[in-house]
């Protein structure tokens, strides 16, 4: 699945190998709305139809690789549950897991900025080993193998040159692309753990000022 501005299109193989192609026009909310344009509210929009598109598009993509199995598809309550269920796993592996293991081996919980920096380490800690963990099963490193040639074809594309399949630009290409999540990802991550720690940072020093004067 690819998305530029004012659209989104997927490609998927089905079992015979003929690939199918779904294209869609799309205009984000934050772009049409002053009110989801916004701080937070932007995030929050953008967040939401990157979900919505991404479960959607991975359904439909299913139901083209898997045709067997889309006849059995579980209920919504089913779905419901699983969501529920992959949402709690999240924040128990990468919010409950950090702050949990830091209380639990140092004795540092009046230390704000520490406790904070050591459950960050932790947190990244859990996010670096849950994907060299998935990367380790067949199909998830298929799917890694698929987004990196996603990138190549893209910086192809940008470079203007002629594409082809055994193209010797995109063969030599980088697979990590600047305007692509994965890394955006890792560093929001990264940045979120940051941010915690100066937040805590500053409000400790903010009592601490208080109590001096």
């Amino acid at each position: 699945m690819m998305r530029v501005p004012g659209a989104y299109a997927t490609a998927v193989r089905d079992p015979e190998g003929k690939v199918h192609v779904d294209k869609h026009e799309f205009n984000s909310k934050v772009e049409t709305s002053s009110l989801w344009k916004r701080p937070i509210m932007r995030g929050m929009m953008a967040l939401f139809e990157s979900m919505k598109m991404g479960m959607k598009t991975l359904q439909w993509s299913a139901d083209i690789a898997m045709p067997e199995e889309a006849e059995k598809q579980p209920g919504k309550i089913a779905n419901f549950f699983s969501t529920l269920f992959a949402i709690v796993l999240a924040i128990s592996m990468f919010v409950v897991a950090p702050l949990g293991l830091t209380t639990w081996l140092l004795d540092i919980e009046k230390e704000a900025v520490t406790f904070n920096l050591v459950s960050g380490v932790f947190r990244i800690s859990f996010f670096i080993l849950y994907l060299l963990a998935i990367s380790l099963m067949k199909d998830v490193k298929r799917l890694f193998r698929y987004h990196g040639a996603e990138h190549k074809v893209v910086f192809n594309f940008e470079s203007g040159k002629k594409l082809f399949i055994h193209c010797t630009f995109v063969s030599n290409s980088r697979v990590c692309h600047h305007r692509y999540y994965n890394h955006v990802y890792f560093w929001g991550y990264h940045c979120f753990s940051s941010d915690w720690i100066s937040s805590t940072a500053h409000a400790s020093g903010s009592r601490h000022i208080l109590r001096t004067h």
